[in-house]
Order: structure tokens, then sequence, then C-alpha cells
């Protein structure tokens, strides 16, 4: 979080500092860029602005996404188990199912998934996947 007295003029001068990363180079409008957190927090000092940073975010999801294409991509099992999962989760939102939306019910494929996550969890964390630790 970056406090700032003026934060529309703030965010006009971060554009213009990072207009050479912009993603789409056609849109002006579309304001994403392609800039790490490293340099932006360098920007942001060297205006002499106060900011709360995290620079290494828990992002629990992408990395348990991450050690699942890994464990598909190895294991032939691991991928048909996930592989199914999805599809059963997939048919029960579709058919209206809206506790399936918020929590995919517990099958025998969920099995791999745990192990993927179990590895992926940080300590603390796995007690939800009942990984043992």
């Amino acid at each position: 979080m970056i406090f700032a007295e003026d934060a529309p003029a703030l965010e006009t001068q971060l554009h213009r500092h990072f207009v050479l990363s912009q993603v789409n180079k056609v849109n002006y409008r579309k304001e994403f860029f392609r800039v790490d957190i490293a340099h932006i927090r360098k920007e942001i000092e060297a205006l002499g602005l106060t900011a709360a940073w995290t620079m290494a975010a828990q992002a629990r999801e992408y990395r348990e996404s991450i050690a699942i294409e890994k464990l598909i991509a190895q294991d032939p099992a691991a991928r048909e188990a996930w592989w199914r999962r999805q599809l059963t989760y997939e048919a029960q939102i579709v058919a209206g199912n809206a506790e399936a939306e918020a929590s995919p019910s517990a099958t025998a494929a969920d099995a791999a998934v745990a192990q993927v996550r179990c590895a992926a969890d940080p300590p603390g964390g796995a007690e939800r996947w009942s990984c043992g630790r």
C-alpha cells in the first residue's frame, strides 16, 4: 500500500515512468505494465513516499497449480485423476449445485491432488489436506 496525498497524480507519474513497460502498446487506456515489484519499490522510494510492501505473496493456489502441473506432466495416473476430478466438479457446477462451486466434493481422485497440495503448502497450512505433518 502506497500512501500519497494525491493518488491520481501519483498514478499518472508512475504510468509515465513505466510507459516503455506497458503491455498493450496499441491501446494506451489498457493500464497494465510488465514491471517487477523491486523496480516499483525503487521508484516509490526515489519519490520519497511511504509504502508498506509484501515482497513475496503467499499465492497458495498459484503454487499449488504449479505443483499440480509438474505432477500431472510426470505421472499419467495423477493426470487422469486430476482430469476426472475437474470434469466431475465442472459437471456439478453446470448442474446447478451451488455448493460444488464453493467447495468441490471429495472423491478418490482428490488423493493425487492432496499429495500435491501437501508438497506445495508451507508448514502449518498442510493440516487442511491431512498431510500428516
